[in-house]
């Protein structure tokens, strides 16, 4: 081969290895764009899902902190006429006990509770409050807190005849008012509260008695209907940790991968 046709080889070789390198530089070029574009695209995902979290704790701590009325109330025995709460007998079956038991529970049921609380609210308010006033005074208290005053004196009976300070949650009419989540320059006709509940609900805010706290019952409480301000996220959270469980029974056993087999474990053919 002459210096002339060696000179042309060479002259294409390197022509190949430079659109070899042209081609791999390219390559690298789109690789690392590629990159970056992914990079960016999951640095704005998170950026996206960090203000999602943000907007929705802006707007959802609010939620945890609720009007609360502090109250003094008279658990009065002419009001709450029971009897004894009983004691097991010697010699008396649990089925025996237990039936006396629910009869003085019954009895507890038939209480008037809301009288109760209407007469420490009465004492915080001032004026005279008229009987035709008791629906606009009850309308400032939710109206499950009762149960909670009941379930009090349930674990203590002793209380009966006392002065007790209770913590009762304002209902969630009151406390959206008092928050300032409703215009207050609607008409009465527009208004969830009447005038009546919506001035005193002011009033027990300014004196003090209501106040905003946060609530545990958002996270011990199911939901409610009745009770929309009583109402909690317990029944949610158990419905979503049952749900990971059993996700998490189905998909461990099927994504479990199977033991590998070596080679020396395969049966010798003659």
């Amino acid at each position: 081969m002459t210096a002339t046709n060696l000179e042309i080889a060479d002259s294409r070789r390197r022509q190949r290895l430079d659109a070899i390198q042209r081609s791999l530089n390219a390559r690298h070029a789109r690789e690392r764009r590629f990159r970056l574009l992914g990079l960016g695209a999951v640095i704005t995902a998170m950026v996206l899902v960090a203000i999602l979290f943000a907007s929705i704790l802006v707007r959802g701590v609010p939620a945890f902190w609720q009007a609360t009325l502090t109250l003094d109330i008279y658990l009065d025995p002419e009001v709450i006429q029971v009897d004894e709460r009983p004691v097991r007998e010697r010699g008396e079956s649990p089925a025996q006990y237990r039936e006396r038991e629910l009869a003085w529970l019954n009895q507890l049921g038939m209480v008037n509770w809301n009288a109760l609380i209407d007469e420490a609210l009465k004492a915080q308010l001032p004026g005279e409050i008229e009987s035709r006033q008791t629906r606009d005074l009850r309308a400032l208290v939710a109206s499950g807190e009762r149960f909670a005053l009941r379930n009090r004196v349930i674990e203590n009976p002793d209380l009966i005849g006392q002065t007790v300070s209770v913590k009762l949650l304002a209902s969630a009419n009151v406390d959206v008012w008092l928050k300032g989540n409703i215009d207050r320059s609607l008409p009465d006709h527009q208004q969830q509260l009447s005038a009546q509940t919506r001035e005193w609900a002011d009033y027990l805010k300014e004196q003090g008695t209501i106040r905003n706290a946060f609530s545990t019952a958002l996270f011990i409480n199911t939901d409610s209907r009745s009770s929309p301000a009583s109402a909690g996220l317990a029944g949610a959270f158990m419905g979503s940790l049952f749900m990971m469980l059993i996700v998490i029974a189905l998909s461990v056993p099927l994504g479990w991968p199977a033991p590998s087999i070596s080679r020396s474990s395969l049966p010798r053919i003659a």
